[in-house]
């Protein structure tokens, strides 16, 4: 997946005791990445340009909501247990059911990364994956932080 421009396309959404997001972009694997990277804006006050680290990922998924919540789940578990931003992702493929890519991210650096907040949780709460009819996409997720 290509690293996507952040944009009009990205906004950060208020909810009581919770933050949201909601992202567009031109294919499912873009979406990805952009609710990826709109997640750690919530979390970081700034993104490195560029990271060291790369992890395999492979998830399992009934239907795209699900994917998304796990999806972004991964990556809070990525930066609150190995330490690492989400910058990115290469080779993915999703398939009915399957998600495979490789994450790209960057070493958290004590003392050097300036923190928002902490994410404690991907919620279901008004959860929403969609192609749009114009055949772009679309999500919605919730945070408990």
């Amino acid at each position: 997946m290509r690293r996507p421009a952040l944009n009009s396309r990205i906004q950060i959404l208020d909810h009581t005791a919770d933050i949201g997001i909601r992202v567009q972009a031109d294919s499912l694997q873009e979406l990805l990445v952009c609710a990826g990277r709109a997640m750690m804006q919530i979390v970081v006050e700034e993104l490195p340009a560029a990271g060291e680290v790369t992890i395999p990922v492979r998830i399992a998924f009934d239907d795209y909501e699900q994917l998304l919540v796990l999806w972004l789940s991964e990556l809070n578990y990525l930066l609150q247990i190995k330490k690492v931003l989400f910058l990115g992702c290469s080779d993915a493929v999703v398939t009915a059911d399957h998600l495979t890519c490789t994450v790209q991210g960057a070493a958290v650096v004590a003392g050097q990364t300036k923190w928002r907040t902490e994410i404690k949780a991907v919620t279901y709460h008004n959860i929403l994956v969609q192609q749009r009819p114009d055949r772009t996409w679309e999500a919605r997720a919730y945070f408990d932080l």
